[in-house]
């Protein structure tokens, strides 16, 4: 049940390097009219809220080692994605002035942060100048598009800057690509992402820049989408060698792991992936289905809560969820979420249909089998049939289940299908019949315990007590408990 195609989480720390440093002199322009949003006032307040988050994840110090310094790529994202996130459209739209000011006040209120600052504001200006106000203006809307996740418009115009730029050395034209790849990889182009990150990793000369890792990282869940897994996994490595503690790198990691069908590792990792800051309900989603293959339905529910909770409200979710509380035999839950599911896609067979089979556990026959009915409107398969004739069965309705099995039997040869059929011809009271029908069964399970009580019982009932004797004693054998007490009725 778990979708094919694997959703990276939009790295927060990609939000705030476009939210607060790449855009340029369009943007500037809006602060320069006098138009600016924030008072000083509120600016020396978002300071004040950056150098404390920065306080409370240790990196305020005046000597950072190598390894702070690649911690704060992804921490400072959580400081500033936090000052913004009332206000993200503000924000993004005078970036590059509030960047400026809330610099300005890291420097007098919080002086041993601000290499942070400088480290992540440096490296996106070193070309601007060579660029151009055209180039400018193209790059601070791509941009724009890109932290609003508008990946076909992204694609398209990251493709007009790419074909009539000058400076191919350009950091900026590293992150056109870089802007580019990750677009084509949420628009399922993957060889075409793995393409455009590729060629910007050729221009980019750091091999341990945010932009190296965030370009590795999107090359390895392009190759997992392929299903190149051990080319995947080297871009993971690559990328953890520099960074152990990257969010992003962890998560590809689970998934390799769930896609080699490892799902104790593959939630390992996932589980290591949250705690290092990947909270999106995507993350969540693909821990439950993890949970889920491990047939651990509760720990798959916690997963999936958290998951709705974050905001999604996808119908494959409450699918998933629901099958889960078919499991745990909470059925109420369990159709609750069908129903959801329903909602969202009324063409869904499958949330249909198990709806259908939930209502029949609940003893709801008639809701039961609208529902089966239904679906079979839609699609034909010999499960429908078999349902359907047990749920005929709930409701005593012998000859419409005699029907059933006799339509999914010419679809399917199935000893489930002899099961209802030696039911159903019990219900008829015809026990030679359904002798017959039980016969058949065992003739493809010879050691299942109910059917060889049901064939004595319809063996009893049809006069042949002898031959009811040996089966209730061959279901005695195979573990059926109530064949006992019939031995001692029946078999004296």
């Amino acid at each position: 049940m778990k979708p094919t195609s694997i959703r990276m989480r939009f790295n927060g720390l990609l939000k705030l390097v476009l939210g607060l440093l790449l855009v340029s002199s369009e943007l500037a322009a809006h602060a320069q009219s006098g138009d600016f949003p924030y008072t000083d006032e509120e600016i020396a307040q978002f300071a004040s809220r950056i150098c404390k988050c920065f306080e409370e994840k240790g990196l305020l110090t005046a000597n950072p080692t190598d390894e702070q310094r690649l911690m704060a790529r992804e921490s400072s994202v959580d400081c500033f994605t936090e000052v913004a996130a009332d206000d993200i459209n503000t924000f993004a739209t005078y970036s590059q002035e509030i960047g400026e000011r809330v610099g300005v006040k890291l420097i007098a209120n919080c002086p041993n942060a601000i290499w942070i600052f400088k480290e992540m504001s440096g490296s996106n200006r070193r070309s601007r100048v060579a660029d151009g106000p055209e180039f400018n203006a193209d790059y601070s809307t791509l941009a724009r598009l890109f932290v609003e996740e508008q990946w076909t418009e992204v694609n398209e115009l990251a493709t007009i800057i790419i074909e009539n730029a000058t400076v191919g050395n350009s950091i900026q034209i590293v992150n056109v690509l870089r802007f580019r790849g990750r677009a084509r990889y949420f628009n399922d182009d993957y060889y075409g992402a793995i393409s455009d990150c590729l060629r910007a990793l050729e221009l980019l000369q750091d091999n341990d820049s945010f932009a190296w890792i965030d370009l590795h990282n999107t090359i390895a869940f392009a190759k997992l989408a392929i299903g190149d897994l051990p080319a995947a996994e080297e871009d993971i490595e690559a990328v953890l060698q520099v960074d152990p503690n990257n969010a992003d790198a962890q998560q590809a990691r689970a998934e390799m792991h769930y896609r080699n069908e490892d799902y104790p590792r593959a939630a390992t990792w996932y589980i290591k992936a949250i705690e290092l800051g990947n909270r999106d309900s995507g993350i969540y989603r693909d821990l439950g289905y993890t949970y889920g293959e491990m047939e651990e339905w509760q720990k798959c529910i916690e997963a999936l809560d958290s998951a709705i909770l974050l905001g999604t409200d996808e119908a494959d979710i409450y699918n998933y969820r629901g099958y889960a509380y078919y499991e745990l035999k909470q059925y109420a839950k369990c159709i609750e979420d069908y129903n959801k599911v329903l909602a969202l896609a009324p063409g869904n067979a499958t949330a249909r249909s198990n709806r259908g089979v939930a209502y029949y556990y609940s003893k709801k026959y008639k809701l039961a089998e609208a529902d089966l009915t239904q679906v079979m409107a839609m699609e034909t398969a010999w499960t429908y049939f078999l349902w359907r004739a047990r749920i005929r069965l709930g409701l005593k309705n012998y000859e419409g289940a005699l029907a059933d099995i006799e339509k999914g039997l010419e679809i399917n040869n199935d000893a489930y299908l002899y099961d209802e059929l030696g039911r159903t011809y019990v219900g008829l009271k015809q026990y030679t019949e359904a002798v017959e029908a039980f016969s058949t069964s065992l003739e493809m399970y010879a050691d299942d315990p109910d059917i060889h009580f049901e064939r004595a019982m319809a063996y009893q009932k049809a006069g042949q007590n002898e031959a009811a004797c040996k089966d209730f004693e061959r279901a005695w054998e195979l573990g059926k408990e109530e064949a006992r007490k019939a031995i001692s009725k029946y078999c004296k």
